[in-house]
C-alpha cells in the first residue's frame, strides 16, 4: 500500500489501530509512506505487531559508489566512467541496475576490461523517476538531470498539470524561505516553520545560493500563465513552457519566454 499524504488523517490512524489489535496472521500489510514524517508514526512503536523502517534513497554519488562496489564484488575490471554510465541508464531503478551488473558478469571474458563500448551494448533506458525527483533536481541546480526527468515524464504521458503543480509549489516554498531569511529568521528555523524536512533542507540551501526573489516571483507569474493555457486547452506549447520553468528554476535566472 502506498500512502502519499504528508499527514496521517484520523481515518487512517483508526484503521491501523484497529488492524493491529485484530490482525490476520496470514496477512502482512506493507505501507510505503515517502511523504509522512516519522514523528506521526511514533505511536506505532509501542505495538509489538508494527515495525517502522526509515529508509533514505541514495543520491547520485552514493548510487555510483554502490555500482562500483558491486562491479568489484563480481570480479569485474572496468574503466573509470563505467559506474556513471550504468547509473545514467538506470536512475531510480535499482533492480535494473543490479540486472545490468549481472549481465556484464556473464558476458565479460577473463581478464577483459569493461569499456564504454562494451557496456553501452548492454544498456537500454530503464530509468524510473518519481515526480519528486524533478523537484530535487531543480533545487540542486542539476539542469541536465531535471530535463532528463521531465522528458521521461513526457514520454510516460504524465499529466502536465501535476508537473506544473510540483514546480509551482517549489517556487512558492523558495519565495517564502527567502522572505523569512530576509527577516533575519535563521535558516533552520525557517525550514521548520515551512515544514521542510531536515533531509531536504540542504537542497534548499543550494537553490538559495543562486535564487533571487524577483526572478522567482516572475517565474511564479509565468506558472500562472501556463496554468491558464492548460485550462483553456492550449496544449501545443505546454511541455516547452514546463522546460523553460524547469531550466529557470535550475539556473536561478529566467530562460526563454520566462524572461
Amino acid at each position: 500500500m502506498r500512502y502519499e499524504k504528508k499527514t496521517l488523517d484520523p481515518a487512517g490512524k483508526e484503521f491501523l489501530s484497529n488492524y493491529i489489535q485484530n490482525m490476520n496472521p496470514r496477512c502482512l500489510i506493507l505501507i510505503r509512506a515517502p511523504n509522512l514524517p516519522l514523528k506521526q508514526l511514533q505511536w506505532l512503536t509501542s505495538h509489538d505487531n508494527a515495525h517502522i523502517v526509515q529508509v533514505f534513497s541514495f543520491d547520485n554519488s552514493e548510487m555510483q559508489h554502490w555500482i562500483k562496489q558491486r562491479l568489484q564484488a563480481n570480479g569485474l575490471t572496468f574503466d573509470q566512467q563505467i559506474p556513471s554510465l550504468i547509473h545514467q541508464y538506470t536512475q531510480g531503478n535499482m533492480l535494473a541496475c543490479a540486472q545490468v551488473i549481472t549481465k556484464l558478469q556473464l558476458i565479460a571474458e577473463q581478464n577483459c576490461v569493461l569499456t564504454s563500448e562494451i557496456v553501452r551494448e548492454q544498456l537500454v533506458d530503464q530509468c524510473d523517476y518519481q515526480l519528486f525527483d524533478l523537484a530535487d533536481a531543480c533545487l540542486s541546480c542539476s539542469a541536465e538531470r531535471a530535463l532528463q526527468i521531465l522528458r521521461h515524464a513526457y514520454n510516460t504521458k504524465t499529466e502536465p498539470t501535476l508537473i506544473l503543480w510540483l514546480l509551482t509549489q517549489e517556487i512558492r516554498q523558495l519565495i517564502q524561505l527567502i522572505e523569512l531569511v530576509d527577516q533575519s529568521v535563521p535558516f533552520n528555523t525557517a525550514c521548520n516553520q515551512l515544514k521542510i524536512w531536515s533531509q531536504r533542507s540542504r537542497l534548499y540551501q543550494t537553490a538559495l545560493r543562486q535564487a533571487s526573489l524577483d526572478n522567482l516571483q516572475s517565474l511564479l507569474q509565468f506558472c500562472k500563465l501556463t496554468d491558464e493555457r492548460i485550462k483553456s486547452n492550449q496544449s501545443g506549447q505546454i511541455w516547452h513552457a514546463l522546460e523553460l520553468i524547469t531550466l529557470s528554476l535550475c539556473l536561478g535566472k529566467q530562460v526563454g519566454c520566462c524572461a
